[in-house]
């Protein structure tokens, strides 16, 4: 498995697997972007690569995932993954988290992390748990949080 800073050539498979309706019905944003909407928030996103990483993971130069982390609030992070269609329920994103916590941890030693799971969504919660997260909590009456604690 190797990994890298995203860019501008991966706007398009993003897009794609985050407008799989598998995908989105457990997102904030629970419905498709429109091509202007995923390109202005790739834009601005591209701009924090710098402070906040944004990685694409991959075997053999085939892109299996993405892990990134947004500011939430002071000193807390929020984490979350994407991957491949094919690539889901066969331990990969249980890599991907993993490998990158152990990243983030490193470059943002007094940070905290959160993720924000839909509730009904158990096999992400069972990822993240898996990952060393732990539930902290609804968020409103669709999404819980969940904290890392290593």
């Amino acid at each position: 498995m190797n990994y890298r800073s995203v860019s501008v050539t991966d706007s398009q498979i993003i897009m794609c697997w985050r407008n799989d309706p598998k995908v989105y019905a457990w997102q904030v944003t629970n419905r498709p972007l429109s091509v202007t909407e995923h390109e202005s928030w790739f834009s601005r996103r591209l701009k924090k690569l710098d402070s906040l990483p944004f990685i694409v993971y991959e075997i053999q130069k085939e892109v299996f995932g993405f892990a990134r982390v947004e500011e939430s609030r002071s000193q807390v992070l929020s984490v979350s993954i994407i991957l491949s269609p094919k690539r889901r329920g066969k331990g990969y994103g249980l890599l991907i988290l993993q490998e990158f916590m152990t990243e983030l941890q490193l470059r943002f030693p007094n940070h905290s992390f959160e993720a924000t799971i839909h509730k009904q969504n158990l096999p992400s919660q069972k990822l993240f748990f898996k990952a060393g997260f732990v539930e902290n909590g609804p968020i409103n009456r669709n999404f819980l949080s969940y904290i890392y604690k290593p």
